[in-house]
C-alpha cells in the first residue's frame, strides 16, 4: 500500500475542489454583457413610466382638488346669490301685503 500521509489517497478527507472556472468565449461575454444592459434599459424604462404615471396621477389628484374647490365656491356664491334674492323676495312681497293692508284699512 501507499504510504498515508502526503502522497495518500484519501479521498475522503480531501477538500472539495472548485468547479474549474468556466472561460467564457468573446461571443458569450457580449451576449451576458447585452442581456446585463437590456435588463437595466428595461427596468430603467420601469422606474420612468412609474415616476410619470405617479406624476401623471399627482397632478390628476391637484385638478381635481381645483376642481372640487372652485365649484365648492361657486356653490357658495349660488347659495349667497340664492339666500340674497330670497330675502330681497320677501322684503317686497311684506311690502306689498302690507300696502295691501293698508289699502284695505282705507276702503
Amino acid at each position: 500500500g501507499g504510504g498515508s500521509g502526503i502522497g495518500g489517497r484519501r479521498s475522503d478527507v480531501a477538500p472539495p475542489r472548485p468547479p474549474p472556472r468556466r472561460r467564457f468565449s468573446v461571443a458569450e461575454a457580449q451576449k451576458v454583457q447585452q442581456q446585463r444592459q437590456q435588463r437595466e434599459k428595461e427596468e430603467f424604462a420601469r422606474l420612468g413610466r412609474e415616476r410619470r404615471e405617479a406624476e401623471i396621477e399627482n397632478r390628476r389628484r391637484l385638478h381635481a382638488e381645483a376642481a372640487r374647490k372652485q365649484q365648492e365656491a361657486a356653490d357658495q356664491a349660488q347659495q349667497k346669490y340664492d339666500h340674497e334674492q330670497q330675502k330681497k323676495y320677501e322684503a317686497v312681497k311684506r311690502r306689498r301685503e302690507e300696502a295691501d293692508a293698508r289699502r284695505q284699512m282705507l276702503e
